[in-house]
């Protein structure tokens, strides 16, 4: 036994339809060296319907956690079961280029490696004529790599180069590769794969530390390294989409599937509560988590931008040997300087296609999901689009139209990134800003009521802002809407990075503001719960009569609580349920309308005061002099 570990995680609690305060991330995220799914974690999943034998098999299979909704009430129930790390780069190295045949001479028919601390020796038997073919090279290579930490390829862009990487794309390890001159290694060369926080996890941790207590974590495998190319990144988009069994659906059997495909192709439809649940995949199990009210998919960014290198190729070596003169002795640095990796940054291309693929979840949540909310961090802009960023968001991604505002409702986005003191090891030391905002609504649900806007909320352990000139985007002209009238926006203020407007992506309507979208959102709830009561009791005045109570009594909280407006309870609200509501026609086919009428408490946007400085020193306000 070489240590001792504590099953102390709080018991999870039941689902709550009438909670608010519930999120769901879907993302991808490793899982930890060590899976702990504790007793409260395995009576969660049996009671979401989980069979008993394979709960029984998942300390041995712990992958069947995959696209499964994994309940979590705190950041150390996270940990138990993911880890917070993904890598900087697969580690591969890739050989010069190759002839094929290619001649290998005597001395170099052994190729040396260390795979993760493991030496390794493989042997290459050539032909007479001491040549032997790319693909015969590679497969040689790879039958005795076969049960090692590594694997041998010949690259497929370029038929000509020959690439050894490590198989584990999750825990850090480094590769290293001897000099072999004729399989084009001229000198020793080593690759380190370092760990880097992944953003689904950021997320999460940010929804807690900001008072967030409960959410549901959907993995759909593990992150990619930081360091990948267009074609991998495009096919795990699909995969957080879809789900790994349907990625190919949509690309017409086209490989490899471009950005700009993403632009035109049709999207298959997300799985819906009708499906069989072998079907739902990411997303679509939000039909079996009645207590969700928000949802986020932190890795969505991340997956539009290929991120440049972190430092120039090195130069090409030369085969021949040539003597120099000695150079002098270079001082050593004063300290350790850490790299710096650049944080995703969108072009008009990928803001198009994060246009495309919001508009695909928002749809869904209208039709078949209404009562839930999808919070998104806004990408950050490049150099091309940050001029006119605000007008490429207000005209291009959401332009003026009433009819998209049906859709637009279930969208609160969120901006700018934050530096937080959790955000120094993710790239450029910014953390997207949706899982502080999540862990605000949480929090503020909890403490007075979801009905009340979240704006003026401090955000815990945040320091600066990125981009630093964020606040140009707030600029309006009176005829014209503002970026900030439609995106939920931090900004400094003395005492810290305060959360600013709580707003939705709706252009007009009251529904624009986040607190009456929740309020709406609260009673539509509550509709739902109320009439799965009476579903099956026969129409009467009775039913009629418990319908209508119980929506007053509800609304009558929220008036209390300073969620709707007005001098007495009776100009706040109105509930009427009877034949004032109903035709003869409705109550023969058994449909039972109730009429709401509500004034919720609008926030107040801004407040004007005329100020008058005098030459001898006197201030007026309003006519007032002090």
């Amino acid at each position: 036994m070489r240590g001792i570990t504590f099953n102390n995680l709080p018991p999870i609690g039941p689902p709550a339809p009438g909670r608010m305060d519930v999120a769901c991330f879907v993302g991808f995220a490793p899982l930890a060296r060590r899976p702990l799914f504790s007793d409260t974690l395995q009576r969660w999943l049996e009671g979401y319907g989980w069979p008993l034998e394979k709960i029984e098999r998942l300390p041995q299979e712990p992958a069947l956690i995959r696209n499964t909704p994994v309940a979590l009430e705190s950041w150390d129930a996270f940990r138990a079961v993911f880890s917070e790390q993904r890598l900087d780069q697969a580690g591969s190295v890739r050989s010069r280029l190759l002839a094929d045949p290619l001649p290998i001479a005597e001395q170099d028919r052994v190729l040396h490696l260390i795979a993760d601390h493991v030496p390794l020796a493989l042997s290459l038997a050539p032909d007479e004529g001491g040549r032997l073919a790319l693909s015969e090279l590679a497969a040689q290579m790879q039958s005795q790599l076969a049960d090692s930490g590594a694997s041998a390829r010949i690259d497929p862009l370029s038929g000509a180069h020959l690439i050894i990487q490590r198989n584990n794309g999750v825990q850090p390890g480094e590769l290293t590769v001897h000099a072999n001159m004729s399989l084009g290694f001229v000198q020793t060369v080593q690759s380190d794969a370092n760990g880097l926080p992944h953003y689904a996890g950021a997320a999460v941790k940010a929804f807690f530390r900001q008072g967030g207590r409960k959410c549901y974590f959907i993995s759909m495998g593990d992150p990619l390294p930081y360091h990948v190319g267009a074609s991998e990144k495009i096919a795990r988009l699909r995969t957080l989409l879809w789900g790994p069994s349907l990625t190919d659906a949509h690309s017409g059997n086209r490989t490899p599937l471009t950005w700009e495909d993403f632009l035109s192709i049709p999207f298959p439809a997300i799985a819906t509560g009708a499906a069989p649940v072998h079907l739902w995949q990411g997303t679509a199990h939000l039909a079996g988590l009645a207590d969700v009210t928000y949802l986020c998919l932190p890795d969505l960014v991340d997956l539009l931008v290929t991120p440049p290198a972190d430092a120039p190729a090195a130069p090409a070596i030369e085969d021949k040997e040539v003597f120099v003169a000695c150079s002098a002795s270079e001082p050593e640095p004063d300290g350790y300087h850490p790299l710096t990796r650049q944080p995703p940054e969108c072009g008009a291309g990928a803001y198009g296609v994060w246009k495309r693929v919001v508009g695909h979840l928002l749809t869904h949540l209208a039709e078949h999901a209404p009562t839930v909310q999808l919070v998104a961090g806004l990408p950050l802009p490049d150099r091309t689009v940050r001029k006119a960023f605000d007008r490429l968001l207000l005209n291009d991604l959401f332009p003026a139209n009433e009819a998209r505002d049906k859709v637009d409702k279930h969208l609160q986005m969120v901006f700018p990134w934050l530096k937080t003191e959790d955000s120094g090891r993710l790239p450029g030391a910014l953390e997207p800003p949706e899982g502080t905002l999540l862990g605000m609504l949480a929090h503020q649900s909890r403490r007075i009521g979801a009905f009340r806007s979240v704006a003026g909320t401090l955000a815990a352990n945040a320091y600066d802002l990125a981009p630093m000139e964020a606040h140009a985007f707030l600029s309006a002209t009176a005829a014209e809407p503002a970026m900030a009238d439609r995106v939920s926006w931090f900004d400094h203020v003395p005492d810290g990075i305060r959360l600013q407007s709580d707003v939705t992506a709706v252009r007009h309507g009251s529904e624009r503001f986040g607190a009456v979208r929740r309020i709406m959102i609260l009673i539509q709830r509550a509709a739902q719960r109320i009439g799965l009561d009476y579903v099956f009791e026969p129409g009467s005045e009775r039913i009629q009569r418990n319908i209508r109570d119980a929506l007053s009594n509800l609304l009558h909280q929220i008036y209390l609580h300073h969620g709707l407006r007005g001098r007495s309870a009776q100009e706040a609200y109105a509930v009427s349920c009877g034949r004032a509501t109903m035709t003869r026609n409705d109550i023969d086919n058994g449909r039972l309308i109730a009429n709401v009428v509500l004034q919720p408490a609008v926030p107040i946007e801004r407040i004007a005061v005329d100020l008058l400085l005098e030459r001898d020193g006197a201030v007026s306000f309003g006519g007032d002099t002090v």
